[in-house]
């Protein structure tokens, strides 16, 4: 199996490093070519505005629509809101939801892991909120502040904050297994 990061911006690399701890290959994504080569993929944060002018200078955008189609996909913080501008999911998002940079911070987040309550850590940083959900076949695994910043659609799991910053694994672990149930 091979789990794909996109690459052009944001925090790729510890994306990278926690798939990598859990023992599956993880490579990153920065041309078409690469794209489909991957088994699933991960947006990862960082700032989705440069992340739409990379993806379409680079004609990356609607080869991503296409592929995030396909295949299971994790997005955290502006990969989130990659996903609403590609349609993939149907949301409404509060950019910088929770406030500037000073505003960010680490809270305790209970996750319903289809019925297994987990507390991670939520890492917030100029996180977006999550202010609509208009599919009712998106489930919500987690909330902070009464906002949900956990969902899943099938075989996309989305998370408005960072936790490939945090020490635990269980948000990744649970994503591999995601692909696995979706792999025939």
């Amino acid at each position: 199996m091979n789990i794909g990061v996109l690459a052009l911006q944001g925090a790729y690399q510890a994306h990278q490093r926690k798939i990598q701890s859990l023992g599956v290959n993880c490579i990153l994504v920065k041309t078409e070519e690469v794209l489909r080569e991957v088994d699933a993929l991960i947006l990862p944060g960082g700032e989705s505005t440069t992340m739409t002018y990379l993806l379409q200078k680079h004609e990356l955008w609607q080869p991503l629509k296409k592929r995030v189609e396909e295949i299971p996909v994790f997005a955290t913080c502006a990969g989130i809101i990659l996903l609403q501008k590609l349609g993939v999911l149907d949301i409404e998002i509060i950019r910088n939801g929770y406030g500037r940079q000073l505003e960010s911070g680490v809270f305790p987040l209970e996750v319903d892991f289809e019925g297994k309550i987990e507390q991670v850590d939520g890492f917030f940083i100029r996180a977006p909120i999550i202010h609509a959900i208009n599919d009712p076949g998106i489930t919500i695994m987690a909330y902070h502040v009464n906002t949900p910043v956990l969902i899943k659609k099938n075989k996309i799991l989305a998370a408005t904050f960072h936790p490939e910053l945090s020490q635990d694994s269980t948000i990744h672990q649970y994503f591999i297994e995601l692909i696995t149930s979706h792999i025939v």
